[in-house]
């Protein structure tokens, strides 16, 4: 909404604003969470997300004016639920889009969220799954081809001019490789303290606090110096992405030790930085790469490459995880049963440690393909590279 809301040149500063909402979030959020699975139950996570929404829907609803996004245009008034559910309008809406990807972002994510789970990766159904997610991708693509070049009256959902233009396709890519490491990150760190340092849940939501507060904290950073400095974006997207690559090749390099390393929060910091840099700026940078028609659409195909990104590189560093843990678990407990692992401590001392000890090589083994992730970064930052830099 910002981007209806003020001038290009001020989107680095609000922005900034609104990422200290994000930081009081991503703070209290493991905290509660954590709380909440050791004192109640899990599933009360969930639940208390509805009263939490309520105030925020209430505020949403008297704060946005009534003919936003016209607010100020006395010749564009927004439209009557009748006239939103006509006919005309409806035939704007790329419902075929729509279905095309839903069903390829369901299927892709099916194959690797069961893929060396429930199923090995060459199983007919992972196979299954990655054939039918290609075939509705190339469909979608064609289909959305169509719409862009032909069809002036439907809005496309992906516009054909995001893979056309060189600087889109960079961010889309950069949006799919950043969602593994800020994303996963938020599940491998508190894991890791829960299984390996024996903490509590609550304990392992504030050991996180180094990495979730520095997100934000880039973030703002980011965009000072790419609004104020006038730093263009790409520099400062590169330099993230190299904060990332050495801050999770550090946290690779942890020491198998029962003991929690104090160096593990300085590690934090360093890719918390480098996530935060490059998450608001990817945003920003879109409504400078596009036409104003696709700024909204930009921004929601952001967020799902990020989600998909996220969703097959957690599949990737699930299954290097299990491939080293399991193999290993046999040989100490003569189970591979890595779901087994929530009754550790009912396992002998002794063998605990053991467990403990395989157990942080696998971690360091998935802090090395987050590391990879942000190494895709760089080429994909690459892409957006001009003569004349995108300035904020």
């Amino acid at each position: 909404m910002v981007i209806e809301i003020v001038p290009p040149e001020k989107y680095a500063k609000y922005v900034a604003n609104i990422t200290i909402v994000n930081a009081l979030a991503l703070l209290a959020g493991p905290i509660v969470g954590g709380a909440i699975a050791a004192q109640i139950s899990w599933r009360w996570i969930f639940i208390i997300n509805v009263p939490i929404a309520m105030p925020a829907f209430l505020i949403a609803f008297l704060a946005i004016p009534r003919d936003f996004p016209y607010q100020g245009q006395p010749n564009r008034q927004p439209k009557s639920v009748k006239e939103a559910l006509s006919k005309s309008t409806l035939n704007r809406v790329d419902i075929p889009g729509t279905i095309l990807i839903l069903f390829a972002t369901l299927a892709l994510t099916a194959a690797f969220e069961e893929a060396d789970e429930k199923f090995p990766w060459k199983s007919a159904y992972v196979i299954t799954l990655l054939i039918a997610s290609g075939f509705f991708w190339i469909a979608l693509i064609l289909w959305e081809r169509y719409v862009t070049l032909s069809d002036k009256a439907r809005e496309p959902i992906l516009p054909w001019t995001f893979f056309s233009n060189r600087q889109m396709l960079g961010i889309l890519l950069n949006f799919a490789f950043l969602g593994g490491p800020t994303i996963i990150s938020m599940f491998l760190i508190p894991q890791r303290f829960q299984l390996i340092y024996n903490t509590s849940s609550l304990n392992a939501g504030v050991y996180l606090i180094p990495f979730t507060i520095t997100i934000p904290l880039g973030t703002i950073f980011a965009s000072i110096i790419a609004g104020k400095l006038k730093v263009p974006p790409v520099y400062i997207i590169l330099a993230g992405s190299c904060l990332q690559i050495v801050g999770f090749a550090l946290l690779s390099t942890l020491p198998s030790t029962l003991d929690i390393p104090p160096r593990i929060y300085g590690y934090e910091i360093i890719t918390g930085w480098g996530c935060g840099m490059n998450f608001s700026l990817l945003f920003v940078m879109i409504p400078f790469v596009n036409e104003k028609q696709y700024h909204a659409v930009g921004m929601g195909a952001g967020a799902q490459f990020r989600m998909i990104g996220s969703t097959m590189i957690l599949a990737i560093a699930t299954s290097v995880f299990n491939g080293y843990a399991r193999s290993h678990l046999q040989a100490i407990t003569g189970s591979s049963d890595t779901n087994a692992l929530s009754q550790l401590n009912l396992l002998h001392p002794d063998v605990q440690e053991q467990v403990r000890y395989a157990l942080s090589e696998a971690y360091n083994r998935q802090n090395l393909v987050l590391c990879a992730s942000a190494a895709m970064q760089i080429p994909a930052s690459l892409l957006m590279w001009k003569k004349k830099q995108v300035v904020i």
